[in-house]
């Protein structure tokens, strides 16, 4: 109890703290309004935008001018206050590491408003403005405002900062000044440029002319005014956690979202300061230590070569060429010791331990995150089934039981009772000697309904129909849409005795079902038991627990049994449901209602059918995943995307089909990987397999008509990335038109023989994002011309032929990700990726749960 009031105290303080200091920031910010009303960047800016609307074009000149200069005014006195408050450890009594550095946190940026009071007029504050300029607008309208005012060189520098910024993006504003007369693109100025960014070309420069000596002093100028570009950009974040505070006014916002998001921005200073003329140098820093380290063994200076060396292994540890240059040097200096740049030592540290706080972080959020998209989606499918929880877990004495009223009305329950009546009476008189007397099976009903036409089709519908309700409630409530498979359907009259399954994991419960059901089709009063027979009632045990058996009570109820492993499924019970449903429809002439169906169920969309593709065997659905959902596996593939994967043999980061975009994917097998090794989200992983799953499912259904079953032949979380700098006058694809299962002519078509894919029949592609520029997917006619293009985002689910043609627009600007999958109809090629992930997560549970 002590413990508890403990843990209730300090989670009372750090609230406590955290409310007093953002109430404090509030106070300082009023405190240094009724100090002085001076304008500032803001009121600047918001007049421009005014002035703008009013093309007034000198007043927007002169407004958002002065907006520039205050803001990189105001931006350098943030620098200044957010270095001067730097803490650490200041909260030592708070146990936990990240109530400490979120309480670190809020307080540096209480410190910081305090800081600005003291040091500004007023203290400047405005999301939206402050979003304004990184996305660099204020340069639009000064461009705009000094073309019309005829300053064309203002102009010309306007529109050279935004190229910079955005070569892809800006590249026709600059255009437009360097046809001009009397214009030089080299001396155009970026008004936003970093020091260091004119020394990259001399670096070059000298390095070509083996002038080492001075390369030496230009390159060690650089490195120090890169560390301190990037030490004022994270001094930039703390101020920035502040502002989000202010604008998310849910606390549990600002302690998870505000410090992940704290973090990620400091991650991205890296981006921002090795962003050199608008191109992003991914190893700038570690590359300069390789010129330096040359240019000091050039001059004779080994021992600095041989630390150079070293501070270039911090990035890069597995480089051979570095560590024979190493090898090499510490040769020559013998065993004298050495070590490389303290400074460096302690920012990989650094990035390491704010990658494992991103990592740690995220988790709660997921966990999160996963419980209440688990109520919402048990809660939405209960809803709109009819269903309510009669008993839970807690009532139960054990998390693994549920029970649920609703699946059957009385009616229904009648019509079924009624199926096993009939059936009993026409299994007594059969000579078939396999039909089971006391216990209807699904193969038994199916055949009896459709071959010898002896049972109600209707009713042996409605019979299906439950059993494969109370399979996806099942699957909802425990694993939130994760795949069950039937090993076992029987609507029996069977003693109550049969629901009694092992309770305990010893040796003798090695052949215990995953899940039992049974669901109850009469009600009965006077039995004993905690849980009494009532009408469409279910009783649900996972592995093989046992509820309190009902005693002395022969009645009619439907048993099924679940399996994890889809090794396991019931052949039989596949085959009959199958061949029922393709029956049915064959009936109805009405062949893909049943994808249809499945899609409105899960409150899918259907964005386009076969008509609106310009093709057979083809569809497009929305919404199979959500946004929260996109963000989560697009995360993962942050996590630890293989450069290439899929592709043997590519040694850069470049895509194979272009040179224009980058290209990373992650199998199952890769990303279960990083779960073991604590890189990556178990939640992550799951929903990856669970989601591409499910797209199996509906791509199954549509397809096959439910007359076969697909399966994965490959599956690739993959990435496609436009290169800033690449994508002037581009006529190439991001994927060049092909078809997945057979190798094209130069005559244009497409012969199915090795070495392509052809055991594959159907692909599938799930979109996770679209805020990205081109990288429209297209459907192509045999001569390459267009049937039909689709545009990208989140959820949204295309399948075709794999024989059909298509292709990849060019990703221009931007990332986009997409879960790409292939089906075969051969069990042969069934992916054995997915199982050897599974293996490994349940592997890692394992482990888990044994502790250290």
């Amino acid at each position: 109890m002590a413990a508890a009031q403990c843990v209730t105290f300090k989670l009372f303080t750090i609230i406590s703290i955290i409310v007093c200091l953002i109430n404090a920031c509030g106070g300082d910010q009023q405190e240094a309004e009724l100090r002085d009303s001076d304008k500032n960047y803001i009121d600047y800016y918001l007049k421009a935008k005014v002035a703008f609307e009013e093309k007034d074009w000198p007043a927007l000149f002169d407004y958002v001018s002065t907006s520039i200069h205050e803001y990189e005014s105001v931006r350098r006195v943030k620098v200044s206050c957010s270095q001067l408050c730097k803490k650490g450890g200041t909260y030592q009594d708070i146990t936990t590491e990240e109530s400490k550095l979120i309480l670190n946190l809020i307080e540096n940026s209480h410190c910081i408003r305090s800081c600005l009071s003291k040091r500004l007029k007023q203290t400047p504050s405005n999301y939206e403005v402050d979003k304004a300029f990184k996305l660099l607008e204020p340069y639009e309208y000064l461009l705009a405002a000094a073309f019309e005012i005829g300053n064309l060189k203002a102009a010309a520098n306007a529109a050279y900062t935004l190229y910079i910024s955005n070569p892809e993006l800006n590249n026709d504003k600059l255009k437009r000044f360097g046809d001009l007369e009397g214009f030089d693109e080299s001396l155009f100025v970026n008004y936003l440029e970093k020091s260091y960014e004119v020394s990259w070309d001399k670096i070059l420069d000298l390095y070509q002319k083996e002038e080492f000596k001075k390369l030496i002093n230009v390159i060690e100028e650089t490195l120090s005014e890169v560390e301190e570009e990037t030490e004022k950009c994270r001094s930039l974040c703390d101020y920035d956690l502040l502002n989000f505070a202010e604008n998310d006014t849910a606390l549990h916002n600002v302690l998870s979202r505000g410090l992940i998001e704290n973090i990620k921005c400091k991650v991205d200073c890296k981006r921002k300061v090795q962003t050199i003329k608008g191109y992003f140098i991914e190893n700038f820093v570690r590359d300069l230590f390789d010129y330096l380290q040359f240019a000091y063994y050039k001059v004779k200076k080994i021992k600095e070569a041989a630390e150079c060396s070293l501070t270039y292994l911090l990035f890069t540890a597995d480089d051979k060429r570095q560590k024979s240059n190493l090898k090499y040097y510490l040769q020559i200096l013998g065993q004298e010791d050495l070590s490389p740049r303290k400074a460096y030592v302690e920012t990989t540290r650094r990035d390491n331990e704010e990658a494992a706080q991103v990592f740690h972080l995220k988790e709660i959020e997921a966990q999160t995150l996963k419980k209440r998209s688990e109520e919402e989606i048990v809660s939405s499918f209960n809803k709109r089934h009819g269903l309510s929880i009669y008993a839970n877990g807690n009532e139960l004495k054990g998390e693994n039981h549920i029970v649920v009223d609703g699946l059957l009305n009385e009616e229904e329950c009648n019509a079924l009772t009624e199926l096993a009546t009939a059936y009993s009476s026409v299994a007594e008189k059969s000579e078939h000697k396999d039909y089971k007397k006391e216990v209807l099976t699904v193969g038994d009903a199916v055949q009896m309904a459709l071959r010898d036409k002896k049972l109600d089709i209707l009713r042996v519908e409605k019979y299906l129909e439950v059993v494969e309700k109370a399979r996806k409630f099942t699957d909802l409530y425990f694993y939130l849409d994760g795949k069950i498979y039937y090993s076992l359907i029987e609507l029996t009259t069977k003693n109550s005795k049969d629901l009694e399954y092992c309770d305990s994991p010893e040796s003798s419960c090695a052949d215990s079902p995953d899940i039992t059901a049974s669901l109850f089709l009469e009600s009965e009063s006077e039995v004993e038991g905690l849980v009494k027979p009532n009408c469409g009632r279910m009783i649900v045990q996972k592995l093989g627990h046992r509820v309190s058996p009902i005693q002395n009570s022969n009645r009619y109820f439907i048993k099924m049994e679940f399996s994890f492993n889809r090794r396991s499924i019931h052949q039989t019970i596949q085959n009959s449901l199958s061949l029922f449903n393709s029956v049915r429809k064959m009936e109805n002439m009405e062949e893909k209602e049943n994808f249809l169906k499945i899609v409105q169920e899960d409150h899918l969309e259907v964005f386009k059918r076969e008509d609106d593709l310009n093709g057979t065997d083809r569809f497009v659905v929305d919404n199979v995943l959500d946004e929260d959902t996109c963000k989560l596996l697009i995360d993962l593939a942050d996590t630890g995307s293989l450069v290439g994967d899929g592709y043997p043999g590519m040694e850069s980061r470049t895509s194979p089909h272009t040179n224009s975009e980058f290209f990373a994917g992650m199998t199952p097998k890769r990303a279960a990987e990083l779960v073991k090794e604590k890189k990556a989200l178990k939640e992550a992983v799951t929903t990856y397999l669970r989601k591409s799953e499910r797209s199996r499912q509906i791509a199954e259904s549509y397809f096959t008509n439910g007359k076969k079953q697909i399966y994965f032949d490959y599956t690739h979380l993959v990435c496609r990335e436009a290169i800033e700098g690449a994508q002037n006058n581009r006529q190439d694809l991001s994927h060049p038109i092909h078809a997945d299962n057979c190798v094209m002519q130069k005559d244009k078509t497409c012969i199915r023989t090795r070495p392509a894919y052809v055991q594959r029949d159907y692909s599938a592609i799930l979109y996770l994002n679209g805020d990205f520029e081109g990288g429209k997917f297209l459907f192509a006619n045999q001569n390459f011309t267009t049937q039909a293009l689709l545009e990208p985002q989140c959820g949204r689910l295309v399948g075709f032929n794999a024989g059909h043609y298509h292709g990849v627009l060019p990703v221009t600007k931007g990332r986009r990700c997409a879960v790409a999958m292939w089906f075969t109809l051969d069990p042969n090629y069934d992916e054995l990726n997915r199982y050897t992930a599974q293996e490994i997560l349940d592997e890692a549970d394992i482990v888990k749960a044994m502790g250290p």
